[in-house]
């Protein structure tokens, strides 16, 4: 739960109920979303394969809150992405390292989303909060066309697996592998610092570019949600 109206900063994840008989699961459901309601706040429910009761994403529903979308859980061996296509001869690739480099990461990021600079903002606040050094788990990266950032993308090394995170592209550089080249840039690096697996979780509509990479579906991730209030842009 945080202050920044967005469901993308106040969720709830690998929530599990299975041990409480319905009466209670349902109570418990309720008193959560109230807390944020309370507060004024959107809520994103994340249903995942590790959530319990199977039934979550029905129960959430039956107490009130939408199911916004889902998404692909995704796989890869290392060893077997395939990192053959070369990238495009004006693309650079570069890690983030210090304040400016994480502006203009997030500000590509945003571009790429969609987002609003409220967004953007909260993103550059808390990545910077995590610490940039060469030993963080938290690694970006920034797409170049001639020195202009276009586009973006985060690895996390945890828990054993390399996790793609924040792909995107604006929309007057897409169509051109930028994305996949930056993708790809980051499970080189994951393989190089040792690790075997890289995960992530896609739209339908994107899944096809991590297939091509060599990514497989293992599982379907379900977002729930309560509606964000309306709020002032700053």
């Amino acid at each position: 739960m945080s202050a920044i109206p967005s469901g993308l900063f106040n969720v709830v994840f690998r929530a599990d109920l299975a041990h409480l008989p319905p009466d209670e699961r349902a109570a418990t459901i309720g008193a959560t979303v109230g807390r944020f309601a309370a507060r004024n706040l959107p809520l994103s429910w994340m249903v995942g394969p590790s959530a319990r009761p199977a039934d979550l994403g029905a129960t959430l529903q039956a107490q009130g809150l939408t199911h916004n979308s889902d998404a692909l859980g995704m796989a890869v061996m290392l060893p077997t992405a395939h990192d053959a296509r070369p990238q495009s001869a004006d693309l650079t690739i570069a890690r983030v390292g210090d304040a400016a480099s994480l502006r203009q990461f997030v500000d590509a990021m945003g571009r790429g989303f969609g987002a609003s600079q409220l967004i953007n903002d909260a993103f550059f606040d808390l990545f910077g909060s995590l610490g940039l050094g060469a030993e963080q788990p938290w690694r970006h990266y920034i797409g170049r066309l001639g020195g202009a950032p276009v586009a973006s993308a985060s690895l996390l090394l945890a828990a054993g697996v390399g996790g793609i995170y924040n792909v995107a592209t604006a929309p007057g550089a897409r169509r051109r592998g930028i994305g996949t080249a930056l993708v790809r840039h980051a499970l080189r690096e994951a393989r190089e610092a040792g690790y075997g697996v890289g995960v992530l979780h896609a739209s339908a509509e994107g899944a096809g570019l991590y297939r091509r990479i060599g990514f497989e579906e293992y599982c379907t991730i379900g977002w729930y949600g309560r509606p964000a209030p309306v709020v002032t842009e700053r």
